[in-house]
């Protein structure tokens, strides 16, 4: 067996009960740039990765699929829409025909993430089985952490941005997510808790997070932060458009940053996911895309709690300079 799987059984992760999350170790040395001196940590995922594992890793990759990877909560669904619409010559009419999570961007480990939802939304095709059979060139999300990703991707070296966001605000937005579309019990101190201990979906963050920071200087991966997106989303779709060889002019990036507005991106049912909530979350009236704002952490977090995140990102983050 090339994992290992050590079931969670921290009493406050039993959330999602269908789900049975756990502690997924890589019995091998994974290939990525990082070198064979590079020890992964675990990665926490749905039980039912085991049965998804070898797919993943043996998952051939193209050299024009263009990855979009990130953390739960990092901003990934916003960049999604950005990413896709500059790779497609801003066709906006195909994006608005097209749902954003199961036709446009292909989870790539969603098969191990189908719970409830797939009997309520129907929602059982593979999505492995789908980008195999999908035509070039593919857009393809993945929360994965570095070393889980497919083995040939370093070989191939298709296009991967990776979205960043402080994990204090990350922490925040994933709580409510889950409180309110899976019906976490605990209170949000029992969440940060589990966040920081790395037991919550695709942890441990830090892990995850300085796994593709170390590989930043490498040509076919671009970093973009939730908080430049915010502070400046026109530099951020002329940074990603010179990533992907887009040439955009000024009329172009004024529709693209006019779309991609929170309230825009609520009122957009290709990816609003509007449909999927009212049949599947616990509160049906839950917005998927809620604040969007950069430091809404202040007004929720227990000072406690800020100062200890403060220290784990000090402790855990070595030269990586984001949210000191």
């Amino acid at each position: 067996m090339s994992i290992k799987a050590v079931p969670i059984t921290d009493s406050r992760s039993q959330y999602e009960i269908d789900r049975n999350f756990t502690k997924f170790y890589l019995n091998y040395v994974p290939k990525t740039p990082l070198g064979p001196d590079f020890k992964p940590n675990y990665c926490v995922l749905p039980a039912k990765y085991a049965e998804v594992h070898e797919k993943v890793k043996n998952f051939k990759v193209r050299g024009d699929d263009v990855f979009l990877c990130g953390n739960s909560k990092s901003g990934t669904t916003w960049a999604q829409e950005m990413v896709w619409l500059i790779n497609n010559d801003l066709d906006y009419e195909k994006a608005k025909s097209k749902n954003l999570l199961y036709e446009r961007f292909r989870l790539l480990e969603g098969d191990a993430l189908k719970a409830n939802e797939a009997t309520i939304l129907g929602v059982t095709e593979s999505d492995i089985d789908a980008l195999n059979q999908s035509p070039s060139p593919r857009h393809i999300k993945c929360h994965l952490p570095v070393a889980f990703l497919p083995e040939n991707i370093w070989e191939v070296n298709p296009k991967i941005i990776y979205v960043v966001r402080n994990p204090k605000d990350a922490a925040i937005s994933y709580f409510h997510h889950l409180k309110n579309v899976r019906g976490f019990k605990g209170t949000l101190e029992d969440f940060l808790g589990l966040y920081l201990s790395g037991q919550i979906l695709m942890g441990p963050y830090f892990d995850h997070l300085m796994g593709f920071w170390k590989l930043r200087e490498l040509k076919n991966i671009l970093i973009i932060t939730y908080e430049d997106m915010k502070r400046d989303l026109r530099e951020v779709i002329h940074k990603v458009a010179v990533f992907l060889d887009k040439k955009l002019n000024e009329k172009d990036v004024d529709r693209l940053f006019d779309h991609l507005q929170i309230d825009s991106m609520r009122k957009n049912s290709s990816c609003n996911f509007e449909e999927r909530m009212k049949k599947s979350a616990i509160n049906k009236d839950f917005n998927f895309i809620r604040r969007g704002v950069a430091g809404a952490y202040k007004d929720e977090m227990p000072e406690e709690w800020i100062k200890k995140f403060d220290e784990a990102i000090s402790a855990e983050m070595g030269d990586c300079p984001l949210y000191r």
